[in-house]
């Protein structure tokens, strides 16, 4: 898999990853259309990162269609695992698990099989349904075949996370950030560094807190990634209130405000 995520608001950040281009099981030779309805999937995660979820739609409909008209097994299941969270990512969780209903029916035999289990457990974060959400990203770490079982632990985390487990969204968040670190991938390595930051104010680790939370915005920052620079500064707000500093607190949470507005480019934008 490649990167991609949308993101929600603190707590409830949810990998919300659009996917592009290949698969946990390696990705096959793609012909000339292949390539276009991978191109098309990147180009709604670029509108999806400004927020322009109509254009989104527009383009990953049309993906789905021309896999559909060429039997592509792999492809209409990558573009229904994107629709499906972008579905998710409006608020239309019912829609969102009618998509997941078509894509589980290939995922298995297309590769997919981690990365629908991946989005399943975020559709149940959505739905508040917890326990559900910590049985399908559990699955989904099983069904890791390639190199992104940080990707899956850092879900495994989160949930810990907002169940209130702190040693154990460390425990699994430490494994996570070991596994980015092998595989060179920041932006796992900074959803780590921001839950081990989370755990940290809980624990009064102040100094170490803000420190792993300012590494995790140092590395959304060179990824480019405005919706994770919001979470990032919303995690420092929330520090920044239980060191007992309002005013530090009110700063970040307007900066990550202001962040959000600005990632919304005007339609036909960059």
């Amino acid at each position: 898999m490649t990167n991609a995520i949308i993101y929600r608001p603190l707590a409830m950040i949810a990998l919300t990853t659009l996917l592009v281009g290949c698969f946990s099981g390696g990705a096959p030779a793609l012909s000339p259309t292949g390539r276009r309805i991978q191109e098309m999937n990147e180009r709604a995660l670029q509108s999806v990162e400004r927020q322009r979820f109509d254009d989104a739609r527009t383009v990953l409909d049309e993906a789905l269609r021309l896999a559909t008209s060429l039997d592509d097994g792999p492809q209409q299941t990558l573009t229904l695992l994107n629709l499906a969270r972008l579905e998710r990512r409006l608020g239309r969780l019912p829609q969102a698990e009618l998509l997941l209903d078509r894509a589980r029916r290939t995922a298995a035999v297309t590769g997919y099989a981690a990365d629908l289990a991946q989005e399943t457990a975020l559709l149940k974060i959505a739905q508040n349904n917890l326990p559900e959400a910590e049985r399908w990203a559990t699955i989904a770490l099983k069904e890791e075949q390639g190199s992104m079982s940080g990707r899956r632990l850092n879900l495994l985390a989160r949930i810990a996370l907002l169940n209130g487990n702190n040693q154990e969204a460390l425990r699994l968040a430490e494994q996570a950030l070991g596994n980015a670190n092998s595989f060179g991938m920041a932006e796992e390595r900074a959803n780590s560094l921001r839950i081990i930051g989370q755990v940290r104010s809980h624990e009064k680790r102040f100094d170490e807190a803000e420190r792993l939370l300012n590494e995790a915005l140092t590395l959304d920052r060179q990824q480019e990634r405005p919706l994770k620079i919001a979470a990032d500064l919303e995690a420092l707000a929330q520090l920044m209130e239980m060191k007992g500093h309002a005013e530090q607190s009110r700063e970040f949470r307007q900066r990550a405000r202001m962040v959000r507005e600005s990632s919304t480019a005007p339609r036909g934008g960059l």
